[in-house]
C-alpha cells in the first residue's frame, strides 16, 4: 500500500527528482548494473520509479520527522568565499593578480552575520601566507571547486525548508562566452565564472550556470530562502591603466578566457546531473553558452557589483582594502535596526548612489536580480507602498500636520493609518491610530492638517506618535465630488440591493450616487453604471457630453455575492485615479516657462535598425503625444534648458497607465532625482498592451507618463495606485516599507545622471497663495479665488502621451 502510494506520487514527478531521491547520500538503493558502471543520468524514467515503489518506509518517515520538527524561526546558512592570493600555475592563459580586500569582505561580513545569531557559517579563503609558499589555510578550507560545492551539498542536505542562505563571494571575475564580450550587452549572469583560488594550476571554474544549479535546488527542494552578492568582475575588459594604490580592479589580464580544462567539463556534467531542467545542457560540450538561472531566479535574490561590461573594484577604507559593493552593503545594513532592515532595492541605491558620489572616476553600477521586494536576507516581502510622516504636533492636543498635501492626492475626510517612528511595519500590520484630514490648506501644496483618532485604552500608544511617524493611507477622500448615475439600476434591482450599495459607496467620502443631487436634472454625473444584457455591471464615462463605456474595467457579474462591495471599489478606484490626474487649474500659478525645461521621448537605440523607425513617430500636431509598437523600448529624457532661472529641481516619473493605475517609474521608491543643467537625467521603458478585461477593449491604449518638477525634495508617493486587475474585481494585497523622509538628506537619495531631452512641452507651476481654506470641492461650496501671489515654492508637471499599439 506504502509502495503504490509513492509509485503513483511519483509518476507526476520529473527525472531531476527522482534521480535525487536515488541518489541522496542519507539512503542506499539497489540500482541496474549498467547503471553502476555508466552514468547514472542513463537512468530512465521508468526504472525510477521502479525502483522507489521497491523503497522502504525509513527516508520518507525521517522526511516526515524533519518536517514536523522545524522550527518556526528559520536559521541562517553562510557560506562566504575571499581570494586574496590565487595560486600560480599555467595552465590558463589568463593570469589573476593577488588582491587584498576579498578575505576582509568575507570576515566583515561575517561579523555581520554572527550579530544576526547565524550559526551556520563557512568561510572558504586563500590568503597569501607570509613565511611560506602558497596559502595560510589549509587545502580543505581553501575557494576551490571541490570545496564550494562540498558546502553547497552540506547546506541542502542539512538545512530545513525556510532557512535563510547567504552566499558571498569576493575575488576575480571574467566573461567565459566570447558572443556576450562581443555583444556588449545582456545577461549579467550566464556564461560569467567565478575565479577561484586555483584556477591557474587547473581547476575548474564556479560558473554563473553551475552555481545556478546549486541555488535553485536550495530554492525549489528545499524551500530556502537565499542571497546572492558577488562582489566580482564580470568582464575582463575594463580598466586599462595602471591601478593605483587605493583602488584595484577584479579582474584578470584577458579580456576572456573560453579555453576549457577536463576539470571544467566534469563540474558542468556534475551540475548538469543534479540539473532541475537539463535538457538545455546535453549536447554541449560545456555550460559556457547555458542560460544560468540566477539571471532571472525566483525565491532568490542577486546582487552583482557591477553590470556585464564593466568591472569592480576594492577600494582602500579607513586605510584597509575592501571591495566596493561590500563595504557600502554592510555600512548600510550595520547602520539599519535589526527590526527594520532594508529591502534589496533599497541596498542597491544606497551602494549605486554612494559609488557615484564617491568612486565618480571608475563606472561600476551595482545589478539587482530576483526578489527585490524583500528585506535584505529575511523573508518578508514587501511590495513598497507609499508612506508620509508626521512634520509636527501641537503640545498637548491630538492635531498633527502631515507632510502631504492637495498636491498629493489628499482631501479632507482621508483617513491614514498612524505608526511610531521605529516600529516595523509589516504585512498585517495593524494600527491603533488613525489620522483623520481636516484642513487642507491651499497656500501649502505639501501639508495637511489632522486629528488623531484611537481608543481611550490606545492612549499610550498615542502619545507615542511623535515628528517623524509614519502614516500610511487608509482611507481616500475625493477633491471633487464624483456622481454615479444608477437610474437604470433602480429599475432592475431591489431596494435592498440598492440601499446596500449605496452604503458601500459612502465609505469613499466625496463619492456620491445621483440620489445625493439637488437638482439631478442639472448635473451631468460622472460616470454612470448600467447592466448588460448578461446582467453584468459596466461603467461609463462621461465624456463630451455623453457617457461611453470605460475600456479595460473588470466586468462584476450581478450573480457575484459580492458584486456590490467590488462595484463601489471599481467606481472609488476610477473617481481616485481620475482626482489625481487632473489637478484643479485654479491652484496652478503657470508661466510661459515651456522654454526652461525639455522632456521628451524616442526610440532606443538597443535592438533596432533603420527598418524599425516606422515603430515609434510622433504627432505633427501634439508635440506631447507619440505612437509606439508593442514590444519597443522608449528612452525617456528630462534635463534643464541653458535659460532656465533655476539651479536645480527635483524630478520623479509617473506613468498613469490603460489599466487605471497610477505607478512610479523612475527613480526608486522613496527617492528623487536632483536635475541640473550638467545633470539631466534619462530612463527607458517597454512598451506593453494589457489584457482585455472584454472583446470590446480597444487594442490600442494610451499610457501617460508624467514627471514631478519641484525645486525642494517632495515625495509624490501617495499618488500611486494599483491597476485594475483584468480577471477580477478585488483589492490588491498591500505590504508596507519605509521608504526615507523624503525632507531629509540621507547618502542614499540617488542622483540622476544622464543624457538631455531635447524637446520641450508644457508644464505648470503652483504657488503658495494667501488662502487657508480648502475650495478643491466647487460641488460642495461655491470655489473660493486663488490669489496669484509670486511662487514660494515652485512645482509643477509635464506630461508625454503614449499610444501603444499592437504589432502588424
Amino acid at each position: 500500500m506504502f509502495s503504490h502510494a509513492i509509485g503513483a506520487q511519483a509518476a507526476a514527478w520529473p527525472r531531476w527528482k527522482l534521480r535525487e531521491l536515488l541518489f541522496s547520500r542519507d539512503r542506499k538503493v539497489d540500482l541496474p548494473k549498467r547503471v553502476k558502471y555508466e552514468s547514472k543520468a542513463a537512468l530512465n524514467l521508468r526504472e525510477c520509479k521502479s525502483i522507489l515503489q521497491r523503497r522502504d518506509k525509513s527516508y520518507w518517515s525521517i522526511t516526515k520527522s524533519k518536517q514536523e520538527k522545524m522550527a518556526s524561526k528559520p536559521e541562517i546558512w553562510g557560506l562566504l568565499i575571499g581570494v586574496n592570493h590565487y595560486l600560480p600555475g599555467n595552465e590558463r592563459k589568463v593570469k589573476y593578480n593577488d588582491l587584498s580586500g576579498c578575505v576582509k569582505d568575507v570576515k566583515a561580513f561575517r561579523s555581520y552575520l554572527e550579530k544576526r545569531n547565524a550559526r551556520h557559517i563557512t568561510t572558504l579563503t586563500s590568503t597569501k601566507s607570509h613565511d611560506r609558499d602558497g596559502p595560510e589555510e589549509e587545502t580543505s578550507q581553501l575557494p576551490n571547486h571541490p570545496n564550494v560545492i562540498r558546502e553547497l551539498e552540506r547546506i541542502i542536505k542539512d538545512s530545513r525548508p525556510g532557512d535563510l542562505v547567504y552566499f558571498h563571494y569576493s575575488g576575480h571575475g571574467i566573461r567565459r562566452d566570447a558572443d556576450a564580450i562581443e555583444a556588449d550587452e545582456g545577461d549579467d549572469i550566464s556564461g560569467t565564472a567565478l575565479a577561484l583560488a586555483d584556477v591557474m594550476k587547473g581547476g575548474a571554474y564556479l560558473t554563473g550556470y553551475q552555481l545556478g544549479v546549486y541555488i535553485k535546488r536550495m530554492v525549489f527542494e528545499k524551500q530556502l530562502r537565499v542571497t546572492v552578492v558577488l562582489d566580482s568582475c564580470f568582464s575582463g575588459r575594463g580598466l586599462r591603466d595602471a591601478e593605483s594604490q587605493e583602488y584595484t580592479t577584479r579582474c584578470g589580464d584577458e579580456e576572456l578566457d573560453t579555453d576549457v580544462l577536463q576539470s571544467d567539463v566534469d563540474a558542468d556534467e556534475a551540475a548538469a546531473f543534479m540539473d532541475l531542467d537539463d535538457d538545455d545542457y546535453f549536447g554541449t560540450r560545456n555550460a559556457m553558452k547555458v542560460r544560468s538561472w540566477l539571471s532571472d531566479p525566483t525565491g532568490c535574490t542577486v546582487l552583482t557589483a557591477c553590470e556585464s561590461t564593466e568591472t569592480a573594484g576594492e577600494y582602500s577604507f579607513e586605510g584597509e582594502k575592501q571591495g566596493i559593493l561590500t563595504y557600502w552593503m554592510l555600512k548600510l545594513l550595520l547602520e539599519s535596526p535589526e527590526t527594520c532592515r532594508p529591502t534589496y532595492t533599497k541596498v542597491r541605491d544606497y551602494v549605486a548612489d554612494n559609488i557615484e558620489r564617491a568612486h565618480l572616476a571608475k563606472k561600476q553600477s551595482p545589478v539587482l536580480l530576483g526578489d527585490a521586494d524583500h528585506t535584505f536576507l529575511g523573508q518578508e516581502q514587501v511590495v513598497e507602498r507609499p508612506v508620509g510622516h508626521i512634520k509636527g504636533r501641537r503640545p498637548n492636543t491630538d492635531i498633527v500636520e502631515l507632510d502631504l498635501g492637495w498636491a498629493h492626492g489628499v482631501a479632507k475626510g482621508a483617513i491614514y493609518d498612524v505608526f511610531p517612528e521605529k516600529e516595523n511595519i509589516r504585512m498585517g500590520s495593524i494600527s491603533r491610530v488613525k489620522a483623520q484630514v481636516t484642513e487642507v490648506p491651499d497656500n501649502n501644496p505639501f501639508r495637511s492638517k489632522a486629528v488623531l483618532q484611537y481608543a481611550p485604552e490606545d492612549s499610550i500608544a498615542a502619545a507615542e506618535i511623535k515628528p517623524g511617524s509614519v502614516v500610511l493611507l487608509q482611507t481616500w477622500s475625493l477633491h471633487l465630488d464624483t456622481f454615479v448615475d444608477i437610474s437604470s439600476l433602480r429599475q432592475r434591482l431591489s431596494r435592498d440591493q440598492i440601499e446596500g450599495f449605496e452604503s458601500k459607496t459612502k465609505q469613499t467620502p466625496g463619492l456620491l450616487l445621483d440620489s445625493d443631487a439637488e437638482k439631478l436634472e442639472d448635473l451631468d454625473c460622472d460616470f454612470k453604471v448600467a447592466l448588460d444584457q448578461d446582467s453584468c455591471f459596466e461603467v461609463h464615462i462621461l465624456e463630451n457630453g455623453k457617457h461611453t463605456p470605460m475600456p479595460r474595467v473588470p466586468i462584476v457579474p450581478l450573480s457575484d455575492n459580492n458584486w456590490d462591495f467590488k462595484l463601489a471599489y471599481l467606481l472609488s478606484h476610477l473617481a481616485r485615479f481620475r482626482d489625481i490626474k487632473s489637478i484643479d487649474k485654479n491652484r496652478i500659478y503657470a508661466p510661459s516657462n515651456s522654454e526652461w525645461f525639455s522632456f521628451s521621448v524616442e526610440l532606443s537605440d538597443e535592438g533596432y535598425g533603420s527598418d524599425d523607425l516606422d515603430l515609434f513617430a510622433g504627432d505633427p500636431e501634439d508635440p506631447s503625444a507619440f505612437r509606439a509598437s508593442e514590444g519597443t523600448t522608449l528612452r525617456f529624457s528630462f534635463g534643464m534648458n541653458e535659460n532656465c532661472k533655476y539651479e536645480s529641481v527635483y524630478a520623479s516619473f509617473y506613468v498613469f497607465d490603460a489599466s487605471w493605475g497610477v505607478s512610479k517609474v523612475h527613480p526608486g521608491p522613496g527617492q528623487v532625482y536632483e536635475v541640473t543643467k550638467k545633470t539631466p537625467v534619462d530612463f527607458t521603458l517597454e512598451m506593453t498592451i494589457p489584457g482585455k478585461c472584454t472583446p470590446q477593449d480597444p487594442e490600442e491604449i494610451i499610457d501617460t507618463v508624467r514627471v514631478f518638477i519641484s525645486m525642494t525634495r517632495i515625495n509624490w508617493e501617495d499618488i500611486t495606485l494599483p491597476e485594475l486587475p483584468s480577471h477580477a474585481c478585488t483589492v490588491p494585497p498591500s505590504i508596507i516599507t519605509l521608504p526615507a523622509d523624503p525632507d531629509s538628506k540621507n547618502p542614499d537619495e540617488v542622483i540622476g545622471r544622464g543624457a538631455g531631452g531635447s524637446q520641450s512641452h508644457i508644464d505648470s507651476f503652483a504657488n503658495e497663495d494667501d488662502d487657508s481654506s480648502d475650495s478643491r470641492n466647487p460641488k460642495r461650496r461655491p470655489a473660493k479665488p486663488v490669489k496669484k501671489a509670486p511662487p514660494k515654492n515652485i512645482w509643477g508637471f509635464m506630461d508625454l502621451n503614449l499610444t501603444t499599439f499592437p504589432k502588424n
